[in-house]
């Protein structure tokens, strides 16, 4: 029974200390009266007065405050401010106010004085708010909210006075929401009292006057918001012209530029279509985009080939249990120029040679703009020596790339040349500008689908995007299990396809023991150096560092990339 009371006193301990206590939620204090003067004038404007007596319980208070609103008027200037009748200068110490500009955008007054316990004190505030009547084409209505909308202290009574020029004529007997509680008689102003005031609950009034009785001319935010409405229509009507000329224009040049090679998205091929080098038919499935799987696949061929070994190692990190590194192995097995090229990335850096590498940096190594580059610039120039790529489609799509650029700018300086001339004219001037950078993502679209293989290379590319589907395929649903030599030929096109993890560990779940021959595991792990489970880790490893190089692992994407793309750049379809 003890036990049970004390664990109940915790939970009651706990649940107070999360949601705060009465006293500790808000200081004691409460508004015994907040009386509101409001006198229009014959300009428009409104001279208030606020008038706010606050009852402080035993908690110390150095300071209170109101916010104004200044939505729909010309400006609040601050004309006095006082405590206890005593007026108070600005400045930030006690005897002194601030008026200032809130975040919300409305103006702050803040009243210091000295620390204050158990006793009664009295604010007042005296503003003029300009431009608060606005003109309909049937009366001058004024709105305004006598009391904050915000606070968390409740008020006892609220008086409101309202008081309006000889001028005016008061068309019908103000509205207040809330209704008031009492009316007043008073033959000089109306007044009204509104008891009580709960926490954050205002007083809105309403009052409408005859036609330019109370304001000769329009406040200024609403013959800026006249104008603003009136060049609206023109700039929709620019930015519209702009944006359906420049998309159809990029689409139409798209269409009359596009390949007449078609490919299946729902094709399968179980057997590889030709023998190319890993890397190379990743990219070319991918109708020449470059991406971190590219060198991922082109890594794990080399390591087939015998070029590097894969070597599992001791984990020195106690966030994983296995680690792998990169040695150096006979470079002249490296068939083409973006495995040559991978090689000089992995093991030769600017104070020589080095090796071995860990896995685990493939990403960082290939992660520099300059190196990625260079690893790019060699795939492009295989499938260019292979006769797979078109200098006139990669000059087109290179043109379109730097239209779209030229388009970026033109938006950019467009959007520098329309802020100054906002208040003016309207935010609707911003349309024109925006639609300008639409039309530009739409040009660098169009760039991205522009073929830049040949038709025979695009065909090709079908074909591998095929046996990709079909290697996805087996990722769910193994079937009949490879042998170790086939197991391994396969995995670094899987490993390109994005495909190799899930595999491997789907060969795992039915049985499968023995992993890529071509990955030595330490000793202890398992059944030789092809045991599976290193092989799942490696894999692992490998598709995490490939995910951070620059290229990224854009599996799915559609003609990234400046020079990369066609008609789809996606060895997937779903």
């Amino acid at each position: 029974m003890t036990r049970m009371r004390l664990f109940v006193a915790l939970v009651l301990a706990l649940t107070m200390l999360a949601t705060g206590t009465p006293a500790l939620a808000a200081k004691d204090y409460r508004a015994e009266r907040y009386d509101v003067t409001l006198a229009l004038q014959a300009d428009g404007s409104m001279r208030v007065t606020e008038t706010i007596r606050f009852g402080f319980g035993p908690d110390s208070f150095t300071s209170v405050f109101r916010e104004i609103p200044t939505r729909r008027t010309d400006g609040i200037q601050v004309l006095a401010v006082s405590i206890d009748g005593l007026p108070l200068v600005p400045g930030k110490r006690a005897g002194e106010y601030e008026a200032k500009r809130a975040d919300n955008g409305r103006r702050r007054i803040v009243w210091h004085f000295e620390p204050t316990t158990q006793t009664t004190r009295t604010f007042e505030v005296t503003y003029l708010v300009r431009g608060i009547a606005a003109q309909g084409s049937s009366s001058d209505v004024v709105r305004w909210p006598a009391l904050p909308d915000k606070h968390e202290y409740a008020i006892g009574c609220a008086c409101l006075t309202l008081f309006y020029p000889p001028s005016a004529v008061l068309l019908d007997t103000p509205s207040l929401s809330p209704a008031p509680t009492r009316t007043p008689a008073e033959a000089s102003a109306l007044t009204y009292e509104l008891c009580p005031v709960e926490r954050d609950d205002s007083w809105l009034i309403t009052a409408s006057f005859a036609p330019r009785t109370l304001a000769a001319i329009a406040p200024g935010w609403q013959q800026r918001g006249e104008r603003h409405a009136a060049y609206l229509p023109a700039f929709l009507g620019i930015a519209g012209l702009i944006l359906a000329g420049g998309v159809l224009g990029f689409v139409v040049f798209a269409i009359n530029h596009r390949s007449d090679v078609r490919r299946d998205p729902s094709s399968r091929l179980a057997e590889r279509p030709e023998e190319l080098p890993a890397g190379f038919a990743i990219a070319l499935a991918r109708s020449g985009q470059v991406t971190g799987p590219v060198a991922l696949a082109a890594l794990m061929d080399l390591a087939a080939r015998g070029a590097v070994h894969l070597e599992e190692i001791e984990s020195r990190s106690s966030f994983t249990k296995r680690a792998f590194r990169i040695v150096q192995a006979d470079g002249s097995l490296a068939s083409t120029a973006h495995e040559r090229e991978l090689l000089d990335l992995l093991f030769v850096s600017k104070s020589g040679p080095r090796s071995p590498v860990m896995l685990s940096e493939l990403g960082k190594i290939l992660q520099s703009p300059g190196r990625w580059r260079r690893f790019t610039n060699a795939v492009h120039s295989d499938l260019r020596d292979a006769g797979l790529t078109d200098l006139s489609r990669e000059h087109t799509r290179s043109a379109v790339n730097r239209v779209s650029l030229g388009i970026v700018l033109m938006a950019i300086v467009g959007f520098v040349a329309t802020i100054p001339f906002v208040n003016q004219v309207g935010p609707g001037a911003l349309a024109v500008p925006g639609v300008t950078l639409l039309v530009a993502i739409a040009g660098f679209i169009v760039a991205g689908t522009l073929p830049v293989l040949t038709d025979e290379g695009l065909r090709r590319a079908g074909l591998w995007a095929g046996h990709g589907r079909h290697l996805k395929d087996q990722s769910k649903s193994t079937g009949r299990a490879p042998g170790a030599e086939a197991f391994g030929r396969i995995l670094p096109y899987a490993a390109g396809f994005g495909v190799a993890v899930a595999w491997a560990k789907a060969l795992e779940k039915h049985g499968v023991k023995t992993g890529a021959p071509w990955l030595h595991a330490r000793a202890g792990h398992g059944e030789g150096g092809g045991e599976m489970a290193a092989t799942i880790a490696m894999l692992s490893a490998g598709h995490a560092a490939s995910v951070q190089t620059r290229g990224g692992h854009a599996a799915g994407t559609v003609g990234a990339g400046a020079w990369g793309g066609g008609s789809s750049g996606s060895p997937f379809y779903t």
